[in-house]
């Protein structure tokens, strides 16, 4: 089945985009000094990295094995996208945090094997690849199955979404302390809606090969 590459980057970037990566980095990394920091951005990315390659690599053949379709995938997508959605149009900007920009008055601590553990969860997961986004990854992956130069291009969009979140936390502290959390919660909000609607195309995506609606 056919797609846009454009209309997977939307969707890469809605479910594991920076836009959602970077306020939730600065509060990760709040307490820690600049060395750390980076320290825990570059482990962290590695980490989201080694689980989108296993998720595309490894986890779709057994989707495949399992007779996982790819109209069940677009359904699971489409419910897991709208949840999300849902949940972040309803409560996200309640949720907004209102202190100071992280690292102003916190203590400064170094990479200890505490914050290593941070590089994990809650920061590879799921703020980098959150659920949404291995339902992308394994839908995307799935699709382009037999289409090689269609499924390079998926692994070249998964690379630039995460260099994205790399970069956006590299800058997260200093991005969070010029415009504030506010502006990242308000386009987070903006994004929630715009994924609403992503959840809704792909279930009609679904239906369509499914033929229960006309193409």
């Amino acid at each position: 089945m056919p797609f846009e590459i454009s209309y997977a980057f939307t969707i890469f970037l809605v479910t594991m985009g920076p836009i959602g990566a970077i306020p939730r980095f600065a509060l990760i990394s709040a307490d820690l000094d600049g060395p750390a920091t980076r320290a825990l951005a570059l482990r962290g990315i590695l980490l989201a990295a080694f689980l989108a390659a296993i998720t595309a690599l490894v986890v779709s053949g057994t989707m495949e094995s399992w007779r996982v379709s790819v109209p069940a995938l677009q359904i699971a997508g489409a419910l897991l996208l709208y949840g999300s959605a849902s949940k972040n149009v309803t409560t996200g900007l309640a949720n907004a945090p209102s202190g100071p920009a992280p690292g102003h008055s916190a203590p400064q601590k170094s990479f200890d094997a505490e914050v290593k553990a941070r590089a994990l969860t809650p920061l590879a997961v799921p703020a980098i690849v959150s659920p949404t986004g291995i339902v992308a990854i394994l839908l995307f992956v799935g699709l382009a199955k037999g289409d090689s130069p269609l499924l390079m291009q998926v692994y070249g969009l998964l690379a630039l979404i995460l260099a994205l979140n790399f970069v956006g936390m590299l800058l997260a502290k200093r991005l969070i302390a010029y415009v504030g959390f506010t502006v990242f919660q308000i386009m987070g909000w903006i994004m929630s809606v715009l994924q609403a609607g992503l959840a809704v195309q792909t279930l009609l995506g679904a239906l369509r090969t499914l033929k229960i609606i006309p193409a």
